[in-house]
């Protein structure tokens, strides 16, 4: 996990970047690139614990 400076201070940073075929943690907050979101849209909906965050690249629209 890496250090991010939040607020004045260090914090931890406890998102997952999950890219290619690599399985979802379940229970984590996960990172994931939009077309990974489109092709487990299902899967990344339903789990039962973790945030979910989906992240566009410069050239996506």
């Amino acid at each position: 996990m890496s250090t991010l400076f939040v607020n004045g201070a260090l914090a931890e940073d406890r998102w997952v970047s999950i890219e290619g075929d690599q399985p979802v943690p379940e229970g984590e907050d996960v990172l994931v690139s939009m077309p990974y979101f489109e092709q487990n849209r299902h899967a990344l909906l339903t789990r039962n614990a973790g945030r979910l965050g989906v992240y566009l690249e410069a050239e996506s629209r």
